[in-house]
């Protein structure tokens, strides 16, 4: 668990709980996600850091984003929101989608006046089994349309796409589905993955998957 503040804006930090994680994405690796390190057959390292919420200092802070691994398997997540409720501190919080949130966690949410859940989506269907494999997109789609319907009226969405050699010429169907789902206020945001094609080469030996049979209409010259 780590807090880190951003050194431009030090109203602004990032929350870290841990590297507990139930996917292995193709743009991620063993040091953010406990299942990349049971694929490579390493040690399984959750959380090198052994703090409690009341040991970090967030003085100052305003806006928190709570990244991971994935932030709703950490019981520090929903700790951290439980320390804050009925503050004007404001949380954006990252979910891949695979787990649905309890209702009490959805409760404690209500408590702020502004809180973001930002969904990794970075492509429909068997591209998004692929790009955040071993999910699988229709319980992704259907625990989405669960924590929508579920959420309290102060809850906003978002969604970020991580944009690499395979979805780059796709992700508009990301923005195109976000908008049958989510509510017209919704937010899409980037961020670039700095891999190669030989990146994806690798993960197939590892995870048994096929970049190649799964993205057939991507331009391979580039390689």
């Amino acid at each position: 668990m780590e807090l880190h503040i951003n050194s431009r804006d030090p109203k602004l930090a990032t929350f870290d709980p841990g590297k507990i994680c139930n996917l292995a994405c193709s743009t991620c690796d063993d040091y953010s996600s406990t299942r990349w390190q049971a694929v490579k057959n390493l040690p399984i390292v959750s959380n090198a850091f052994n703090t409690t919420i009341d040991d970090l200092d967030f003085t100052g802070i305003e806006h928190v984003v709570i990244g991971g691994g994935e932030p709703i398997l950490h019981k520090s997540t929903h700790a951290l929101l439980k320390k804050f409720k009925n503050t004007d501190m404001r949380f954006h919080i990252h979910f891949n989608g695979t787990v649905k949130p309890s209702l009490e966690f959805l409760e404690t949410c209500s408590y702020y006046k502004r809180l973001t859940i930002c969904f990794s989506i970075d492509g429909v269907g068997e591209h998004f089994e692929y790009l955040r494999w071993p999910a699988k997109w229709p319980k992704v789609v259907s625990n989405i349309k669960w924590i929508v319907e579920n959420a309290p009226e102060n809850i906003e969405f978002a969604v970020n796409i991580t944009i690499s050699h395979l979805n780059k010429d796709t992700h508009k169907l990301v923005e195109d589905w976000a908008k049958t789902i989510l509510p017209d206020t919704h937010e899409i945001t980037y961020n670039r993955a700095y891999t190669t094609f030989n990146d994806f080469d690798r993960v197939d030996k590892l995870r048994g998957t096929n970049w190649r049979k799964t993205f057939d209409s991507i331009n391979t010259d580039a390689q």
